[in-house]
C-alpha cells in the first residue's frame, strides 16, 4: 500500500538531478555503485557528486522523508570524454576515474580494497593502467595510484577475494616470482601455487573459514599437499594487513630454500 520504498539507486539518482546539470555521482558513492566498497547503511547517508561548477554541502531534506538526514557532498570536478559512463541510469565515474578520485580521500588500506576489487571484478583491466598513471598526475594522491598499478599482473583478475588481491598485489610489489592463482591440485583448489618451488599459500578469510567443517576440510587439504610434497603455509587477515613483512619473508625463505 502506498509508495514503494525508497532504494539505494534512487538516491544516488535523486543526488545527481539535485546536484544540476552535468552532476555526476563520484568518489566513495560511484565506488559502492560499482561494487567495490561495500555499503554500510541501507540508505546512503553521504553521496558525493561532482559537477563542473560549486563546493558545498547540503542535505537531501525535502525530497522524501527517508532522505531528511542524508548528506550531498558537491564537488568542483572537470571529467573527460570517456571518463563519465551511464550505470542503471545513473551519471557515474569510470572504475578507473573512481579510483583516482579515491585515491586523494580514503586511507592507503582501503583503496588498495578498491583496486584490488576493481581488478577481481575486471572493472579494471590492462589498457586502464596507462590512462591511471596519466590522468592521475599531479592530483591528490597520484603516488598511492603509481604504487598501485604499476606492480600490477593479470593473476589479479583471478583472486576470488579482497584478502587474495591484497595478499597478491602486495607479493608482486616485492617478488617478481609471480604464483599460479586458485589451481586445481590433484581433488583440491589451493589459493597460490608456485609449482617449480612446490610451495602453496592458502589465505584463511573469517567468511569461509571460521567454523568447524572448514577447519576439517582445510586439514585434509594439507594432509593430501604435504603427501605429494607441497610445502603449505596459511595466512589469515592480520598476517596480510598487518605483518606483511613477516608473512612475505616466510614465503620468500620458502622459495629461496627450495
Amino acid at each position: 500500500m502506498g509508495r514503494p520504498p525508497e532504494t539505494t539507486n534512487s538516491v544516488w539518482y535523486a543526488a545527481t538531478v539535485t546536484g544540476g546539470h552535468g552532476s555526476v555521482l563520484m568518489g566513495q558513492s560511484a565506488a559502492q555503485l560499482w561494487g567495490m566498497l561495500q555499503q554500510r547503511d541501507s540508505l546512503p547517508r553521504l553521496v558525493e557528486v561532482g559537477r563542473p561548477s560549486g563546493l558545498r554541502t547540503r542535505t537531501m531534506r525535502g525530497l522524501c522523508p527517508s532522505l531528511d538526514n542524508t548528506e550531498l557532498h558537491l564537488r568542483q570536478r572537470t571529467f573527460r570524454d570517456g571518463e563519465v559512463v551511464t550505470k542503471h541510469g545513473i551519471p557515474v565515474t569510470t572504475p578507473a576515474r573512481t579510483q583516482i578520485d579515491l585515491a586523494g580521500t580514503i586511507g592507503p588500506n582501503a583503496l588498495s580494497h578498491c583496486f584490488t576489487e576493481a581488478c577481481r571484478l575486471h572493472l579494471i583491466v590492462r589498457r586502464d593502467l596507462p590512462i591511471l598513471l596519466e590522468r592521475s598526475c599531479g592530483l591528490p594522491g597520484a603516488a598511492r595510484v603509481r604504487r598501485l598499478a604499476q606492480p600490477w599482473v593479470p593473476e589479479l583478475e583471478l583472486t576470488r577475494s579482497p584478502l587474495e588481491g591484497r595478499f597478491l598485489i602486495d607479493w608482486v610489489a616485492r617478488d617478481r616470482r609471480i604464483p599460479e592463482v586458485n589451481v586445481d591440485l590433484g581433488i583440491w583448489e589451493v589459493d597460490f601455487l608456485w609449482r617449480a618451488e612446490k610451495v602453496v599459500v592458502e589465505l584463511d578469510g573469517r567468511a569461509y573459514h571460521d567454523n568447524d567443517i572448514a577447519r576439517h576440510r582445510d586439514a585434509r587439504k594439507d594432509r593430501w599437499l604435504r603427501s605429494q610434497g607441497y610445502t603449505v603455509l596459511r595466512f589469515g587477515y592480520h598476517d596480510v594487513h598487518e605483518f606483511g613483512e613477516t608473512t612475505y619473508a616466510k614465503v620468500r625463505h620458502l622459495l629461496d630454500a627450495a
